[in-house]
């Protein structure tokens, strides 16, 4: 292979690099959604290649990263996957920006903490939530909505 020059920016300062007989030259190549640009640096014998994700997000990128199948994007596959992920396994019920799962929320500190500012008047006095609300808001916005919840109530002790 001949002896080609390629240039990149390296702190603000044009660097050299030869692309010896020894570095296969992947430039243009794609490695899952990075495609190779240039050469960075040969460190130590290590190249590091200038790669741009299909996000448009530019990184640098061991080689045997790219050619070993360990570096397929800029990081944002991981992160889209683990959204998705953390979306699907916490999502349950979809209401937790409702006034009924406030409602709900507070109804079960001040009946559950004991240093709660309102202990005084619920859990230390014995008031306590059902096993079947306290465990399950689905159960208690059921309830609510068969029994004729709309935004004016409040909830009470009784």
């Amino acid at each position: 292979m001949k002896n080609e020059h390629s240039t990149s920016e390296v702190s603000n300062k044009k660097v050299k690099h030869s692309l010896s007989g020894h570095v296969k030259d992947i430039r243009g190549q794609q490695f899952g959604r990075l495609t190779v640009k240039s050469l960075n640096r040969i460190e130590n014998r290590v190249t590091f290649w200038n790669c741009i994700c299909s996000c448009g997000n530019e990184v640098v990128v061991r080689g045997n990263s790219l050619n070993g199948g360990y570096a397929k994007s800029c990081g944002c596959y991981q992160r889209e996957v683990a959204s998705r992920i953390s979306k699907e396994s916490h999502t349950i019920h979809g209401k937790s920006k409702t006034r009924l799962y406030n409602i709900w929320k507070g109804m079960r500190k001040r009946c559950n903490n004991p240093f709660d500012k309102n202990a005084p008047l619920y859990s230390a006095r014995g008031i306590r939530v059902c096993d079947e609300w306290n465990n399950d808001f689905l159960s208690f916005y059921n309830w609510a909505m068969e029994n004729g919840y709309n935004e004016n109530l409040s909830i009470d002790r009784i």
